[in-house]
């Protein structure tokens, strides 16, 4: 990911959005499970003195679908992710209680200044979406939002990212108040997604874990 979106002021990227108490619950549930697997992953990648090993796999599984102002699907885009250092230490702080997880944020790149929301995001164009979080109780969340192309541009880089504030705020209060972190999962494209002003970005992000 671009330094750019690591080093985005947060505070010019905070907008309210309340969930409800069972999504909160639910989302808090999942991230447990999601450190644990890690660990459970990183314990598997060492070498074993005899036996078989059986490792955790993380899986961020992306779907961007790009539609036209008369509806019609212009493009479907998939692809995979991966969890960063960083998205893994947050992790941990939520179970440490170091800090209360809030709202869940989208971020769709350029490759340089060209990133398809200039209006709202002047300097690089990045859209940054408001994602509503869910959890089905299985180890699965799923992020879904969508934003319109305020200007012709293209999609290089994506990102998703977590709100957080102190232990002593709830997940439904932290909301105003908090901070964004460090990007969660990152991926850049192979090739970049050009988009046109008016087009919608519909994009779901299911974060899960697999096995083997």
């Amino acid at each position: 990911m671009s330094e750019k979106v690591e080093q985005r002021d947060a505070t010019d990227r905070w907008r309210t959005l309340r969930s409800g108490d069972a999504v909160r619950t639910r989302l808090i549930a999942a991230l447990a499970v999601f450190v644990l697997l890690i660990s459970a992953g990183c314990s598997a990648g060492q070498p074993q003195a005899a036996g078989p090993t059986e490792g955790i796999q993380v899986h961020g599984d992306w779907t961007i679908d790009v539609v036209n102002a008369d509806g019609t699907l212009d493009r479907h885009i998939e692809f995979g992710n991966a969890l960063t250092s960083d998205g893994a230490s947050q992790l941990a702080g939520y179970l440490a209680g170091v800090s209360t997880p809030g709202q869940w944020f989208i971020d769709l790149d350029g490759s340089s200044s060209n990133g398809p929301c200039a209006t709202a995001n002047p300097t690089f164009g990045t859209c940054e979406v408001v994602a509503t979080a869910s959890a089905d109780g299985s180890g699965v969340l799923t992020l879904n939002g969508s934003v319109t192309a305020q200007n012709d541009g293209e999609i290089a880089d994506v990102a998703t990212r977590t709100a957080f504030c102190s232990p002593s705020v709830s997940p439904n209060d932290c909301t105003s108040t908090a901070s964004v972190g460090a990007p969660f999962t990152v991926r850049t494209l192979a090739a970049a997604e050009s988009v046109t002003a008016g087009q919608a970005i519909q994009v779901e992000v299911v974060l899960s874990f697999t096995s083997g």
